[in-house]
């Protein structure tokens, strides 16, 4: 945005360039309305905002409680007088805490026992697909993944199929190495589906010059449950392709400040974006500081700056469903799975629809749902 200011009624915005999706992006969550002249430092003042609550208490990473905002303007929404969000990492804590009912609603059960819970009387698991999809970025700035073929022998050692069984329990659908979900618009539906294929592994190995690999694997299960039981699987699939992969078992703790972005191979996950242009931007763009491969990719960063103020429908298709393809055949993330988001839930709660573009209804769980009378 170049310019906003007010006319009238309305809010005028300027853009330094095109955006076809402003529209979608404008309904982001992380975009709040705050009194003229708030400071960064004041964003968590009770009190502040224009939702259905009211901030009472605010602690980042333990805990924070709202209370119904009496000047709410709407009354289709904030239906709870008071709400407390935990955060509880712990993943057995987090589903003893649903189960003696201490909490009403968890998100991210571990889902290869999810179907457990959903026997247990008065507790509802809700599967809801999305764009959520689990990550493994490898670094392209630093050795040896600055070498493409590289890069695709360890694409090659990945076993979607097993992680998809084995540590989603089957639910979500397999990746393909770009974050572009199926239910997106531009979803490139051309690309071969990639497997676990040893034979092109070691292909791949030859024309760098190897006959093996020696690499490490950073995982904890901070970016998601199970994830270092997923690593486990890439070193098992991975060794007859001539990979060798020793995993260094991380402290979850400060994961996202001292592992992801800095070793050279590690773990992820991204909530998915309800564009491809939203997506492309956060994460694979040059100029993006959450590029988590750090690819910089001429060809894409150009396609990326076309596509967003394309209004074209066949263009714009054609320019995404070449991006997809760059990463497929030139990134450096190996995207295995894409995995519905799961809610545990108690059965007096209610709703009346639910989307997957971010954990917890989109996180707006408390906004949109009751107690049933």
């Amino acid at each position: 945005m170049e310019e906003r200011k007010k006319d009238g009624d309305y809010l005028v915005v300027t853009l330094k360039t095109p955006n076809a999706d402003l529209p979608v992006q404008l309904s982001a969550y992380g975009l709040i309305i705050a009194p003229a002249g708030t400071e960064e430092q004041t964003w968590n003042e009770p009190g502040l905002g224009t939702g259905p609550y009211r901030l009472k208490s605010f602690n980042p990473g333990v805990r924070s409680e709202v209370e119904r905002n009496p000047n709410h303007y709407r009354d289709d929404e904030g239906f709870f007088d008071s709400a407390e969000l935990l955060n509880i990492q712990d993943q057995a804590s987090r589903t003893n805490a649903i189960r003696s009912g201490e909490v009403d609603v968890i998100n991210r059960p571990d889902p290869k026992t999810a179907h457990l819970l959903a026997k247990i009387p008065g507790i509802v698991l809700t599967e809801v697909p999305g764009n959520q999809h689990y990550t493994m970025p490898m670094r392209m700035d630093t050795d040896p993944f600055t070498n493409n073929d590289i890069r695709l022998a360890v694409k090659y050692g990945v076993p979607r199929q097993e992680i998809l069984k084995k540590i989603l329990g089957g639910y979500g659908y397999l990746g393909n190495d770009h974050p572009i979900g199926k239910g997106q618009a531009y979803f490139n539906k051309e690309l071969p589906q990639r497997e676990v294929d040893p034979d092109r592994a070691r292909f791949h190995l030859k024309q760098a010059g190897l006959s093996e690999l020696n690499i490490e694997l950073s995982a904890s299960d901070s970016p998601w449950v199970g994830a270092v039981d997923a690593a486990q699987l890439v070193q098992e699939a991975a060794r007859p392709g001539g990979i060798n992969v020793t995993i260094n078992r991380v402290a979850e703790d400060g994961y996202w400040t001292d592992t992801w972005l800095k070793a050279p191979w590690c773990l992820s996950y991204w909530g998915g974006r309800p564009t491809e242009d939203w997506m492309f931007q956060t994460a694979y763009s040059a100029e993006s500081s959450w590029n988590e491969s750090f690819m910089q990719h001429e060809r894409f960063n150009k396609l990326l700056l076309l596509a967003r103020g394309e209004l074209n429908t066949e263009l714009r298709r054609a320019m995404y469903y070449e991006m997809q393809e760059i990463l497929y055949n030139e990134g450096g993330s190996v995207i295995p799975v894409f995995t519905s988001y799961l809610i545990a839930a108690k059965d007096n709660l209610a709703y009346a629809d639910l989307t997957g573009t971010f954990d917890l209804d989109t996180f707006r769980i408390v906004r949109k749902w009751w107690f049933k009378a």
